[in-house]
C-alpha cells in the first residue's frame, strides 16, 4: 500500500500562500518530488489553516518529504508557516 504525508500548516496571508501555492508550489512539487503519487492542498472555510496530503509509493519516500519538511528544506509560502507534519500508511482506498 502506499503511505501518505500529512502536513499541517497556519496560514497568516491567504491570498499570498494562494498565489505561491500555484505559481511555484504546485509546478515545483509535480516536477521534483520523487515517488509522488498524487498531492491534494486542503484549506479550512477560512482560509487560515491547511492540510497538504502527498500521497507516496513507498514509506521511504513519504519519510524523506517530512524530513524535508521538518528541516526547512521544503520551505513554507509566503504567510504559511509549518506546524507539523506525519507519515502513515494508506490502508484502503475507493
Amino acid at each position: 500500500m502506499p503511505f501518505a504525508l500529512f502536513n499541517y500548516a497556519r496560514i497568516d496571508d491567504p491570498h499570498a500562500a494562494q498565489e505561491d501555492l500555484d505559481d511555484n508550489v504546485l509546478p515545483r512539487v509535480k516536477q521534483h518530488v520523487v515517488g509522488l503519487v498524487r498531492a491534494y492542498y486542503t484549506v479550512d472555510d477560512a482560509a487560515t489553516s491547511s492540510v497538504a496530503v502527498l500521497v507516496f509509493d513507498t514509506r521511504d519516500e513519504a519519510e524523506a518529504m517530512a524530513e524535508r519538511v521538518r528541516s526547512g528544506e521544503a520551505h513554507p509560502s509566503p504567510g504559511v508557516t509549518f506546524e507539523r507534519c506525519e507519515v502513515r500508511e494508506v490502508v484502503g482506498e475507493v
